[in-house]
């Protein structure tokens, strides 16, 4: 078998705070985080030395200023190698690259391969009497696209889900025992998700092709190639964006139906509803709960005394259900309108997710497939709602619907 010589570094504890360690906390933060913004809106945490952040304004501050609040490393992709940990000037570069790959009109034209894709996993259901719309559809759906915009050989995507699944999933115990052996089972799935992409790289310079990975070979920035790193590092980063946030995005979407029928109702009669659904799923149960910063210099914000190199969690959660900024923020509503304070599920500032138009247009796809070939959306009886165990993401691990 081949191995990465990549070191993966973990000098941090990976650890949900404890407000959120059970299943029902995280099943339903709302009163949590509610909490917090009233009694604690900034807080230093000594368990997991990290400051917590959680009203709209102060996160929006701080995302505003990638000079004072720099992105921390990344354990999966290292110290500086993709658009995520990069700070500028050269965020602003590689950026500039990406983004033209990434623009709505761009993603436009993968909506029919999108709907086969979505149709396909339905398809592979149908003997059975239910589907789960998480391991079924949501979480396949993502991975599948992304490689096939990387590049990556059809006959490799399962292998690439599981890994993706593992690599960028999180540990379900705080014990030291069991985050150890989560990193080592971190470790050796991000070594193998190298090596795809590193196998996939040397055959797409020997036979370039009209996918991703062959464009990001043949881009100069400053008048030279990527580095190697680089390259890998961002293709890892799209790995990881189409991994847990889309998959998030859609099993909350569809939450969304079972709890409030209504809203079902109303998306049956009118599809052009389905891009509002998406907001507002984004906003209310927003598929990232938290991004990390790191403090650059010594300095006051807000009465609290920040030093250099303290690293941050601004909680965009929080900040989406702030009833400061939003009107009846506790409430899903499709009328409501992002156009004075737009919504942080993707983030904000110069970090703001490059993916945000595929994954808007999957969720969009799936939605109006879903409403197409089901008649009704009906969860099966007696389960409960089984979130991930996550500090960072927030969506369910199971959602099985009844299949027509």
């Amino acid at each position: 078998m081949n191995q990465s010589k990549t070191k993966y570094n973990f000098k941090f504890r990976w650890l949900p705070m404890k407000e959120l360690r059970s299943n029902e906390s995280r099943s339903n933060p709302f009163p949590i985080f509610k909490m917090l913004r009233e009694n604690s809106p900034i807080r230093w945490d000594e368990e997991r030395g990290t400051w917590d952040v959680f009203r709209y304004k102060d996160i929006y501050n701080i995302l505003q200023q990638p000079m004072l609040f720099n992105s921390l490393p990344s354990p999966a992709f290292g110290d500086g190698t993709t658009v995520v940990t990069m700070n500028p000037p050269q965020h602003k570069k590689y950026r500039d690259l990406l983004n033209k790959l990434f623009t709505p009109r761009e993603m436009r034209k993968l909506e029919g391969r999108i709907r086969d894709i979505v149709v396909d996993l339905i398809h592979e259901t149908k003997d059975k009497d239910e589907i789960d719309i998480v391991k079924d559809l949501a979480e396949p759906l993502p991975l599948y696209v992304i490689a096939d915009i990387l590049g990556i050989p059809v006959e490799k995507r399962k292998t690439l889900k599981e890994l993706s699944m593992t690599a960028f999933g999180s540990s379900e115990s705080a014990t030291e025992e069991d985050l150890a052996q989560f990193r080592i089972v971190f470790a050796e799935a991000l070594g193998q998700l190298r090596i795809i992409l590193e196998e996939a790289i040397e055959e797409k310079r020997r036979n370039p092709q009209n996918d991703l990975i062959s464009k990001l070979i043949d881009a100069e920035i400053d008048g030279k190639r990527m580095p190697e790193e680089h390259l890998i590092g961002n293709c890892l980063l799209l790995l990881a964006a189409g991994n847990e946030t889309t998959t998030n995005l859609i099993s909350s979407g569809v939450r969304v139906l079972i709890e409030q029928p209504n809203i079902e109702e109303q998306l049956r009669n009118d599809s052009s509803l389905i891009p509002k659904h998406v907001e507002e799923t984004l906003r209310y149960y927003s598929p990232v709960k938290t991004i990390f910063r790191k403090v650059t210099e010594d300095m006051e914000f807000n009465g609290h005394h920040f030093k250099k190199g303290d690293p941050i969690n601004t909680w965009l959660m929080s900040a989406n259900l702030d009833e400061e900024i939003y009107e009846d923020a506790h409430l899903f509503k499709l009328d409501r309108k992002f156009t004075k304070h737009p919504h942080m599920a993707f983030g904000n500032g110069i970090h703001f997710c490059l993916g945000a138009p595929l994954a808007r247009l999957e969720a969009q796809i799936v939605f109006k497939v879903l409403l197409d070939m089901f008649p009704k959306i009906e969860m099966i009886p007696e389960t409960e709602w089984q979130t991930v165990a996550s500090e960072i993401s927030f969506g369910l691990k199971t959602l099985r619907l009844r299949n027509f």
